[in-house]
């Protein structure tokens, strides 16, 4: 294990843009962090608690305990009640206060002490028995007895999930995973430490060491000179082929969704146990948690078994907060049953049907109630979360836009759309969609599949040919699939997706925003101003009033919400019905 300064002190940096003071630690009493003024770090800040967390040093290590407290405690993204700390670690108290932990000394110099960096090339488990070695080269590899691990080890005294590995910035973690068994390195059994070259490490009765390799990393492969880039095309070809539109960087880091797998599982419990229970957001808050886990690279996009993501409920479940909610049931059976409860229970969430007033008159319409459902799809529960009353008064006007001003265009076009709305739902709940962006083509293409605008963008979904080649259509001289409804509407499915995977997988109305404004510019706007955090972060960029996003752009978003209102109950509005 890394060996912990003996003679001198820790400190908490703040990272880099931050206001706030570097706070020393020391190795001879506890500190701890807090917004009140009798602590010894004191972090004015009321998103902190009073007594917030405490770090000591102990036996050789430095350790963090989260106090009960109201916001939490994140280690490098990861909600935590306590862990031990290693150097380089980023420690974010109540989400707006972030420090990286910084050893400020060591102890006599050791092999132990001098942590191998090194980001062109990977290291490599090799095991005792002669078997073939264990390249350490994806971002995060598992260690476990389950079928989807990347290093399988089938023997009993091997956790399902046993630790994890993750190699970042030329730095390699280990971290145990809880199991039963313990993971051993250099005879000690570990919690969490780096590895170096030459360690031994113990998974089981399973003996590997580490070595290096001369298998260049992902970093020295993109980074390489051209010459260098030739010798390695085969390795790099595919990836330029994964289904993205836009060479921005996604605006989310790994810790960021590891955060948000914590925080939808949260919303996630709580929605089921609400009463009544608010199902769709409960669906809508694993699905994000699954989006999240992938963001996170602790799930494949291309290997989603029903088992693994089972393993990967259970395993973050393990968190003491969610244990309390979950309060002795299975976290993976909480979301199986979601089906069942939403077949044999009157939830408010269900697809709405037509009310009919006492009078016999006319069906009845609550603007709130509609909105309140349709945000549901995007794990919203507007009784904790309200919609902001501006963006809620902008719906408003647009109902009216289209029901009164573009009445007869709103009629056709339902009309053309019916024969759509069926296989366009399935598509998207294939994808693990919200259904609610059905009715994007409404406001894009009035549901004509053959239309083409002044700018060359064509079909339902209105694909620029750029944007339709890089998810998968074919656009040539002789096949355009943009008119292909189904095609397209795979190929939108798609897109959407990568708009989530770069703004986050919450960022539902970012994504219909950047359908208008395009991906990069809204990026722009979201770094400008944009809280990762924020269930509204579409609005609170919206509100911002620095020009970032065009009219057209902030009305767009009220627009698609108000053309779901509508056409989520067309008798309400005299329409045929669906």
């Amino acid at each position: 294990m890394p060996t912990a300064p003996t003679d001198t002190n820790a400190r908490l940096v703040p990272v880099s843009g931050s206001t706030l003071s570097t706070f020393v630690l020391s190795s001879s009493a506890p500190t701890t962090v807090g917004r009140s003024a009798d602590v010894q770090a004191t972090i004015p800040d009321s998103s902190l608690s009073r007594s917030h967390s405490t770090v000591w040093f102990q036996d050789g290590n430095w350790w963090i305990r989260d106090e009960n407290s109201l916001n939490g405690t994140y280690v490098n993204g990861e909600r935590t009640d306590g862990t031990q700390l290693l150097d380089g670690d980023v420690i974010d108290f109540g989400g707006n206060a972030a420090f990286t932990f910084t050893l400020t000394a060591v102890a006599a110099p050791s092999p132990r002490q001098v942590d191998y960096q090194n980001k062109l090339f990977c290291l490599a488990l090799v095991p005792e028995d002669g078997s073939s070695q264990f390249v350490l080269r994806r971002r995060l590899s598992i260690v476990g007895r389950n079928k989807t691990a990347d290093l399988r080890l089938d023997e009993p005294a091997v956790s399902g999930v046993h630790a994890k590995i993750e190699f970042h910035q030329g730095r390699v973690t280990l971290l145990d995973s809880g199991s039963k068994n313990g993971t051993v390195v250099n005879g000690d059994t570990v919690r969490r430490t780096r590895l170096i070259p030459g360690d031994t490490v113990v998974f089981g009765s399973a003996s590997y060491t580490v070595k290096k390799t001369w298998l260049p990393s992902a970093l020295a492969m993109t980074g390489a000179a051209a010459g260098v880039l030739a010798a390695v095309l085969l390795i790099v070809v595919p990836a330029l082929f994964q289904s993205s539109t836009s060479q921005a960087e996604p605006l989310w880091t790994r810790d960021m969704y590891l955060a948000q797998v914590s925080e939808s599982l949260r919303l996630a419990i709580e929605a089921v146990d609400a009463q009544p229970p608010r199902t769709e957001v409960a669906e809508a808050q694993f699905a994000i948690a699954r989006r999240s886990l992938i963001g996170a690279d602790e799930l494949r996009p291309d290997r989603q078994t029903d088992d693994e993501f089972a393993d990967a409920l259970r395993e973050a479940s393990e968190r003491q907060h969610l244990q309390r909610m979950l309060a002795g049931r299975d976290l993976y059976d909480v979301y199986r049953s979601l089906s069942a409860v939403e077949a044999t229970q009157e939830v408010a969430t269900a697809e709405p049907e037509p009310e009919v007033r006492p009078s016999g008159g006319a069906p009845a319409f609550d603007l709130d109630r509609e909105l309140s459902r349709i945000v549901a799809q995007f794990g919203v529960d507007t009784r904790t979360r309200p919609i902001p009353q501006r963006m809620r008064d902008e719906v408003e006007r647009f109902v009216k836009f289209w029901t009164e001003d573009k009445r007869g265009f709103t009629e056709r076009a339902y009309q053309r759309g019916r024969p759509h709305l069926a296989m366009i739902r399935a598509q998207l709940r294939e994808e693990q969609l919200p259904e609610v962006f059905c009715y994007l083509p409404f406001i894009e293409s009035g549901y004509r599949a053959e239309v083409t605008s002044s700018a060359q963008a064509r079909g339902l979904w209105q694909f620029m040919p750029s944007t339709g080649r890089a998810h998968g259509l074919r656009v040539d001289d002789t096949v355009d699939e943009r008119v292909d409804p189904q095609k397209a509407t795979r190929a939108a499915c798609s897109y959407i997706n990568s708009l989530l995977n770069m703004f986050g997988p919450n960022a539902f109305l970012c994504a219909v925003a950047a359908y208008n404004k395009g991906e990069n510019g809204m990026a722009r706007c979201l770094k400008k101003n944009g809280n990762w955090r924020s269930t509204w972060k579409f609005w609170d960029v919206a509100s911002a009033g620095d020009g970032c996003l065009k009219q057209e752009t902030i009305e767009y978003v009220p627009r698609f919400l108000a053309a779901a209102v509508v056409l989520r109950q067309p008798e309400v509005f005299g329409l045929a019905a669906d």
